[in-house]
Order: C-alpha cells, then structure tokens, then sequence
C-alpha cells in the first residue's frame, strides 16, 4: 500500500518544532515533534510529520510510541492514516505499527 500525501500540497504549519534528529527524511516528509503539556500537567511529544509545505499531525500515542526509521516509513507510505475502526480505537502505537510491518514482510516473502 502506498498512500503517502504529496509533500507539495499546502496547508497548515506548526510553530516551535523541533526535527527528531536521528530520523532521517522518508519522500520528502521529515518527522519533528512539538512538547505539549496535558491537564494533569505532564509533558510529551507530540510527533509531527514536515512536508515542504504543510505539517500532519500524526495518529501516533503520546504513551506508546518511540520512532523509528522504519516506524516513521511506514506511517509515510500509509499515508498517515488513521487507525481502522474495526480495531482497538486510540492512535497507533509500537506494537501496532510493528506487527503491521512483520505483515508486509510477510507478504513479500511468501
């Protein structure tokens, strides 16, 4: 499945990102975060996906997921979707994201 958003199409940007630095860039899409704090007063990282011309807001938990190369690809080429509904709701996180990669590996090599 490749459903990547174009880069090009403009939109909304975020201010006061900050490139995660040991990620590298995936079709023209680099991956920055943000520190947000919630009502208990606790920070984290909001993850952000930077196009040349827009910003996404990942579907990623705030709890649950660590980048990673392959990680951020995979959102990349899926085209930051949202999580299916016929599955467990909230936002993607590791196991998610890895068990779906071990899927596509699969696949190839069947």
């Amino acid at each position: 499945m490749h459903n990547a958003p174009a880069p090009a199409a403009s939109g909304y940007r975020y201010t006061g990102t900050a490139p995660v630095e040991y990620i590298a860039p995936v079709e023209g899409w680099s991956l920055h975060f943000i520190v947000d704090d919630d009502s208990d007063g606790f920070a984290y990282r909001e993850y952000i996906a930077r196009g040349p011309e827009r910003d996404v807001d990942l579907p990623v938990s705030r709890f649950a997921f660590h980048p990673t190369q392959e990680r951020f690809a995979w959102l990349v080429r899926n085209g930051f979707a949202q999580k299916p509904a016929k599955h467990v709701t909230g936002p993607w996180d590791d196991h998610d994201i890895d068990y779906a990669l071990a899927v596509e590996q699969r696949a190839v090599a069947a």
